[in-house]
């Protein structure tokens, strides 16, 4: 079997089908691939839908597990995975048709250890033919894992690439469980791992933005998590680049710093969102100040050079000026809504 796609599913009703169908619009055999539904703990339809597709399809295993969340629920998907590469997918997301095809020969002609394409952000569901998918394909440049980081603006995510199977047993790589950011902190690990990966230039993934998403819930106790697993996130990258350092890849290195203050950024405004004080926030910026992720020095080099992000991270940096806008955006939102 060439691919298991893995999908991990809570309460998406409302969106797993038209990821299904997406997998299903493509050009190759239901017996070269698998769809390895992980049901975690779902409390609307999704397990019935994942059953009712099962009955029509042989290659679908849908596996219904008690809620224990997105990363411990894409290892289980990864455990039970039997094709030569794997695969994740969101399943409020969907592929272009017939590109499952086209990535898989790549692989086999150049033998890679991940192969990375491009996603459309869409908030539709009908974005069916991918704009590349007849442009010439040329001959891949191969990279290491430490280069590629260094000269691509790579996502965190883990639905833009494929992955050789053997290859990450033999990492021993795992999503990090019971926090978020557990696709950056995987992304970066895997990438440093590996020899052969390249880039194909073809829309495959198309990523679509829902209110239901999960970084986009703005419940209380769910945001001030995401606060602290971006701090936890930081703290990780910061080991990663103390490990990779000695190897003197300065771009890699660079990209990674920059990475890591990212982390800081987002906490930071998604602070001034929350109901934690602003000495709660300043003490995790005294952490991220010991890892030399905070002040941000870094974060507008590469990546996020947009004015926004220059406008605003001197403000970031400065306590008084970051105490002024706290107290503001919290006086501004309160008067809005009464």
């Amino acid at each position: 079997m060439k691919l298991s796609i893995i999908i991990p599913a809570y309460n998406v009703e409302k969106c797993i089908i038209s990821c299904l169908n997406s997998l299903y619009n493509q050009n190759i055999s239901e017996e070269d691939y698998e769809l390895i539904i992980v049901n975690d703990g779902s409390t609307d339809n999704t397990q019935a839908i994942a059953i009712e597709y099962a009955k029509k399809h042989s290659n679908i295993i849908v596996h219904t597990q008690k809620n224990v969340g997105l990363g411990a629920t894409r290892n289980k998907g990864l455990d039970l995975a039997k094709g030569e590469f794997v695969y994740i997918i969101d399943p409020d997301d969907y592929l272009a048709k017939g590109s499952i095809d086209i990535i898989l020969k790549v692989c086999d002609k150049n033998n890679v250890e991940i192969l990375t394409f491009n996603s459309l952000r869409t908030e539709s569901y009908t974005l069916l033919d991918s704009y590349t998918s007849n442009k010439k394909i040329e001959k891949l440049e191969i990279f290491t894992g430490i280069e590629y980081m260094g000269k691509k603006n790579y996502k965190n995510e883990s639905w833009w690439y494929i992955i050789n199977r053997e290859f990450l047993i033999n990492t021993g790589m795992r999503f990090i469980t019971g926090r978020w950011m557990e696709d950056a902190i995987f992304t970066a690990s895997l990438f440093l791992k590996t020899n052969r990966m390249a880039h194909i230039d073809l829309d495959v993934h198309r990523y679509v933005r829902t209110p239901n998403s999960a970084m986009m819930n703005t419940e209380e106790t769910h945001f001030k998590k995401v606060i602290y697993d971006n701090a936890n996130a930081a703290v990780v990258y910061h080991d990663l680049i103390k490990s990779t350092e000695p190897l003197g890849v300065e771009k890699t290195i660079k990209r990674m710093k920059v990475r890591k203050e990212s982390f800081v950024f987002f906490l930071i405004a998604r602070a001034m969102r929350s109901t934690l004080k602003f000495n709660q926030v300043w003490e995790i910026l005294k952490e991220m100040k010991s890892i030399e992720a905070y002040p941000l020095k870094n974060f507008t080099t590469l990546d996020y050079t947009a004015i926004k992000y220059k406008l605003i991270s001197p403000i970031f940096n400065n306590k008084i000026l970051l105490l002024i806008s706290f107290k503001f955006y919290r006086t501004i939102k309160t008067y809005i809504s009464k």
